[in-house]
């Protein structure tokens, strides 16, 4: 009662506590994250694209649109999140890697659609834990694209969300300003002590 009908994503198994070296790249939609994954990426690190960004362009190349593969939000948002937790349950956890957005936001999208975590995926999220938090401000300009189809409006409230979520997990994020790619590449890597570089 007073409540509208929600779908559960639950994982078959749990985990155990596991501190990875994963380093996410975090934000709201449009706020430079791909742009500075690039960045990374150029300078060696092992790098690993936005899983929803990744299905979008595969369905783009398909001869899709984003509309289409998006226009069932619920069954849009049950794939990424069972693409994304293959991904992150698969990623390796003593190499150094950053990752553009992590599975929390994926959450977030997903309560968007009415999707509520079960108690094993909330365990899971608990347990494996990345190593920073780099919460992308947004920009000052901001533009829709084929992938990207949020307002400006409502993508400083999937910001927000997305940082409270992160806090809600025990995390402290570690806020990059709006600068030059070069500036915000600069102030990212300042946190990885005598950390090198490692090629995928």
């Amino acid at each position: 009662p007073g409540k509208s009908a929600q779908f559960r994503f639950n994982i078959p198994h749990k985990s155990a506590p596991l501190e990875t070296q994963i380093h996410v790249i975090a934000g709201g939609p449009c706020s430079g994250k791909s742009t500075v994954i690039n960045a990374l990426k150029q300078k060696g690190y092992h790098v690993e694209e936005e899983t929803a960004e990744k299905l979008i362009q595969a369905g783009i190349e398909m001869g899709k649109t984003a509309h289409e593969l998006r226009s069932d939000p619920v069954q849009w948002q049950q794939q990424l999140l069972f693409a994304d937790h293959a991904l992150f349950n698969g990623l390796p956890f003593n190499t150094t890697i950053f990752t553009d957005t992590s599975f929390i936001e994926t959450v977030v999208f997903g309560k968007r659609a009415g999707i509520e975590m079960g108690p094993n995926t909330k365990l899971w999220l608990q347990n494996k834990r990345y190593k920073r938090v780099f919460f992308l401000e947004p920009i000052q300009t901001y533009q829709q694209t084929a992938v990207r189809m949020e307002s400006q409006n409502i993508a400083l409230q999937i910001s927000q969300q997305i940082r409270e979520a992160y806090m809600e997990y025990g995390y402290e994020l570690i806020s990059v300003p709006f600068a030059s790619v070069a500036e915000r590449l600069e102030f990212i890597i300042s946190f990885l002590d005598d950390e090198k570089p490692v090629k995928k």
